[in-house]
């Protein structure tokens, strides 16, 4: 890698990585946050406050590629990403971790379901990529949390943000440079 930063250091770590280091405690609880998302995904996709965005999803056309969660579209990655998405934030019934670390589950499953599909990776390969960007997000939400308990906001959104990035950068095959 040419540079040795903090970013360098996370993607080499999580490049590493290997599923089977993963405690199967830790995939089970991957698991449980994925299925209560997934489950509040479904919930969300008719809402009222979905419908414009999943309309200009469906309006902007394109070659489909990924599926909107709760629709019969079939519509292209960035456009899937966009839909799902907002369905993941709808209705603000995404779960947080055993230990309360944040929301992240509401940008990160989204994003892993919608990269998931377009990359067609295994079963082990997607949680494998959930976990670690589920790491990422939660340690980066304790540590941004110490310092503005006053703004959970930011520190959800970061971390989210952050753990899906890693989540998709593992999905599409990553090695660490091009991860940084």
């Amino acid at each position: 890698m040419s540079s040795k930063g903090p970013t360098a250091k996370l993607c080499e770590w999580v490049c590493a990585a290997r599923y089977e280091e993963i405690p199967a405690e830790v995939r089970a609880e991957a698991l449980r946050v994925l299925y209560d998302e997934v489950g509040g995904m479904i919930a969300s996709a008719t809402l009222e406050s979905c419908q414009p965005v999943v309309d200009v999803v469906r309006n902007l056309g394109g070659s489909g590629e990924c599926t909107v969660v709760g629709h019969p579209l079939l519509v292209p990655l960035l456009n899937a990403a966009l839909a799902n998405g907002a369905i993941g934030h709808a209705d603000e019934v995404d779960p947080t971790s055993v230990h309360g670390a944040g929301h992240f589950a509401a940008t990160m499953v989204p994003t892993a379901l919608t990269v998931g599909q377009y990359t067609g990776v295994s079963g082990k390969a997607f949680v494998h990529a959930f976990v670690l960007g589920a790491e990422v997000a939660a340690r980066m939400q304790s540590a941004t949390n110490a310092h503005d308990d006053a703004r959970p906001e930011f520190y959800y959104s970061a971390g989210a943000a952050l753990g899906a990035a890693v989540t998709t950068g593992l999905l599409l095959g990553l090695d660490a440079d091009k991860m940084e």
